[in-house]
């Protein structure tokens, strides 16, 4: 076996729901600086044979991830308030929204 190997058959022994640790991918590299984000592409290159960007624009694809206009993270669309405002909000953002702009 080797370290490639090793990492695979963790990541399919893993017991994190799936959708939470891409969301955890996805705001991870989007708080990277541009060297830490090279670093994660070389990674992922060697594991996958793709950049992170490439593997986002499969993901997308196939399912539509939401941004929250205030935190700026990004979300699965079923979690993201994109009707009742003119800001498409998570649920953490849309609590403070309503409290800062209630009449």
């Amino acid at each position: 076996m080797n370290l490639a190997e090793v990492i695979k058959n963790e990541m399919n022994n893993d017991d994190e729901c799936s959708e939470k640790v891409t969301i955890q991918l996805l705001n991870l590299y989007e708080r990277a600086t541009p060297s830490e984000k090279s670093i994660i592409n070389e990674l992922l290159i060697s594991l996958t044979g793709w950049s992170f960007d490439s593997l986002l624009e499969k993901l997308e694809k196939e399912q539509l991830v939401a941004t929250c206009s205030l935190c700026g993270l990004n979300f699965d669309e079923t979690e993201i308030n994109m009707t009742d405002y003119d800001l498409d909000l998570c649920e953490k953002c849309e609590e403070k929204y309503k409290e800062n702009h209630s009449s």
